[in-house]
C-alpha cells in the first residue's frame, strides 16, 4: 500500500468513526486532504468549501483538534465524546448525563 494509500485510509477511517462517511470523496478528492494531518491542518472555511456541513465542519475540527491531543480511545469513548461535542455546540453542554440515564445516549 502506498503512503497516499495509507493516508486516503487513514482519512477514510477517521471520518468513518465521525459517523461523516459521506464528506469522504469531498476531503479527499476535492480538498485534498491526503491524510490526518493534512485535515488537521484544513480552516473551518475550507470544509464550508468542500461542502462540508457547518455543524459537521466543526465537529470535524473539534475530533481533530482532540485526537491531537490524546491516546486512541475505544468506540464507546468515541461515542461520548461525539455526544458531549454534539451538546456543546449547541448549547447543551452537561446534558450528556440526562440523555445517557433516558437511553437516548451512548451506554456508561
Amino acid at each position: 500500500m502506498s503512503a497516499a494509500m495509507s493516508g486516503e485510509q487513514e482519512v477514510r477511517d477517521f471520518l468513518k468513526a465521525q459517523g461523516m462517511e459521506e464528506y469522504t470523496s469531498a476531503l479527499i478528492y476535492n480538498g485534498f486532504y491526503m491524510s490526518v494531518d493534512s485535515l488537521r491542518e484544513a480552516t473551518y472555511e475550507e470544509l464550508l468549501d468542500c461542502n462540508v456541513k457547518p455543524l459537521h465542519a466543526k465537529l470535524i475540527l473539534s475530533s481533530l483538534q482532540q485526537s491531537a491531543h490524546s491516546a486512541p480511545l475505544s468506540e464507546e469513548e468515541q461515542e461520548r465524546q461525539r455526544l458531549a461535542s454534539f451538546l456543546s455546540m449547541i448549547g447543551c453542554a452537561g446534558s450528556e448525563e440526562a440523555l445517557v440515564a433516558g437511553g437516548l445516549g451512548p451506554p456508561s
